[in-house]
């Protein structure tokens, strides 16, 4: 017999089954305080969005270093709900499976009454796409945005916990609270891997992508070509009829400052060399626009080369367009007739940026590379009909192997919201799993 749906009267809710209950979060889950001090365990754990609750050693895309004094952070138990009080709108709670300690910005929560609730239960509750954004009005934001599968990206919005426990939670009996765990778990473990092994494709064919870069910069286009020692350190071999030069002949710093009408720029790996007022059409953030000391920003010519912050991870951006960018950048402008969208894959190529990182003497993202790191890297100098050749050749590559990413990315995107879909219609009753499930 089909149930019947009623109206909460709370907008991210909507309608529930009638059976169901509305308890406040506080009335279903109690929130765990207890301190590491004195030291009951120095097994650190992290919480991501995409891998959940793991050994800090495991933690995806490094981050700060953990602190060594373990009594500052909170204990996490086996079967907690951990959330990241930075990051809940974006997904940032799972279920732990250890007995650990966590950064004291995490927040856990676990059943007032096991026979009752279930955390897996509530932990999907949190995980859906419609709870987060009805956290919205109640935290302190940096930056955020809402990409096209409602995922909220680049959000640093702290929630107090005190805001989260008055919050009103749809409440299904115990055994359809299991039913809805055991359904959900089931799907979202095959989704998962879908999800998983299409990022996989992901990577090859970014690996994929770079090693045809590379090849065609360094070794040229025709396979019947004599090569030699290139002598440069970074790379073996190059075709012989190639010239090696150091940098500083080739490119020189610029030293013109902002002109009036400049328009402000930004460097992003994403979309290159953009104005911010695009970037931040393109991305739906905002950006703190600089008004000090912008008479020392450098002024950009097109098919200028850029020296960012993050060139010794992705390499130097080429500019086509005109204005101005922040002081802590370099701006190079070609020496010499060279066919700049050669040296734009050059400068993108793996051998380049290895060889560029091993420059610097640092290992936290964000710091300064300088023209004097740009110097210690000799470059190759092909004729310039081949430079072109090569360019066209490794543009028409890469825009094929844009569109295979681009579509495994919007494939992946389907797949997590399709994802989201199925955990709210569940966990807020509007889909039953049937009792026999």
């Amino acid at each position: 017999m089909k149930r019947t749906l009623v109206d909460t009267g709370i907008p991210w809710l909507g309608e529930i089954p009638d059976n169901w209950s509305l308890v406040p979060l506080k009335g279903v889950l109690q929130e765990r305080k207890e301190n590491n001090d004195p030291i009951k365990t120095d097994f650190i754990l992290s919480l991501g969005v995409r891998y959940g609750i793991v050994p800090y050693s495991e933690k995806e895309g490094g981050g700060n270093k953990a602190k060594e004094d373990c009594s500052q952070y909170r204990l996490a138990y086996p079967g907690d709900i951990v959330m990241n009080s930075m990051n809940i709108i974006s997904g940032s709670v799972a279920i732990s499976n250890y007995f650990g300690c966590v950064s004291p910005v995490y927040y856990m929560f676990y059943p007032k009454d096991a026979t009752t609730a279930d955390a897996r239960y509530f932990c999907y509750v949190f995980q859906s796409k419609a709870f987060q954004r009805s956290l919205l009005g109640l935290g302190n934001g940096i930056l955020m945005k809402e990409s096209s599968n409602g995922v909220f990206n680049t959000v640093r919005m702290r929630i107090s916990v005190n805001k989260l426990k008055p919050l009103i939670l749809p409440v299904p009996s115990y055994e359809e609270q299991q039913r809805i765990v055991d359904f959900l778990d089931e799907k979202c473990r095959y989704i998962d891997s879908i999800i998983e092994k299409s990022r996989g494709t992901i990577e090859e064919y970014k690996k994929l992508q770079q090693a045809i870069i590379t090849q065609a910069v360094t070794q040229g286009l025709s396979e019947e070509a004599t090569m030699k020692d290139s002598e440069l350190g970074w790379i073996q071999q190059i075709p012989s009829h190639w010239e090696t030069i150091p940098s500083k002949y080739l490119f020189k710093e610029s030293t013109r400052w902002r002109e009036e009408d400049d328009v402000m720029l930004t460097s992003s790996v994403k979309y290159g060399i953009i104005s911010q007022e695009e970037y931040k059409r393109l991305e739906n953030v905002n950006l703190v626009t600089a008004t000090k000391e912008t008479e020392k920003w450098k002024h950009v010519d097109p098919n200028d080369f850029i020296i960012s912050l993050m060139s010794f991870k992705s390499g130097l951006e080429i500019s086509y367009v005109t204005g101005c960018i922040t002081w802590h950048y370099i701006v190079l402008k070609a020496a010499k007739e060279i066919c700049h969208e050669y040296y734009k894959w050059l400068f993108k190529s793996e051998a380049y940026i290895t060889a560029i990182r091993r420059t610097c003497n640092f290992i936290r993202n964000g710091q300064d590379l300088r023209y004097s790191n740009f110097t210690q890297v000799p470059l190759i100098v092909p004729p310039i009909d081949e430079q072109r050749a090569i360019a066209a050749y490794v543009e028409k590559k890469v825009k094929h192997m844009d569109a295979l990413i681009a579509q495994k990315e919007l494939y992946v995107q389907e797949l997590e919201a399709y994802k989201f879909s199925l955990i709210y219609e569940y966990v807020t009753g509007k889909k039953e799993v049937p009792a026999c499930q």
